[in-house]
């Protein structure tokens, strides 16, 4: 099986050996006239992959960035007193929980790395 990545979708060409595992993943679509399975590039479905085939070098950097977001925002979600990581557009005084919620939203979004 090959798996390419395009615009945040994985194409499986050759899959039929692994049509059992391919029918598990999340958002799954056969494509009748190509004859081909597209599954949305997930997580999930990056590490089902992983566990059968070698991916790509795109494939696994895609990975590689939602595991650090991931990893950074369960750390984040684990910090007592936080601070916001950029100004809060808003004039009152935020709770800790309003403040990492912020934190977390421009780290997920991509405005802060």
């Amino acid at each position: 099986m090959k798996a390419i990545l395009k615009d945040k979708t994985i194409i499986l060409i050759n899959s039929y050996p692994y049509k059992d595992l391919i029918k598990e993943m999340q958002g799954r679509r056969w494509n009748e006239i190509d004859k081909i399975w597209t599954v949305p590039a997930t997580m999930e479905n990056i590490k089902m992959l992983k566990s059968v085939i070698k991916v790509d070098a795109e494939i696994e950097k895609l990975y590689q960035e939602e595991f650090n977001l991931n990893r950074r925002l369960h750390k984040e979600k684990a910090t007592k007193n936080v601070i916001p990581i950029a100004p809060m557009p808003i004039k009152a005084n935020p709770f800790q929980h309003q403040i990492r919620a912020y934190n977390m939203a421009l780290q997920a979004m991509g405005v802060i790395k």
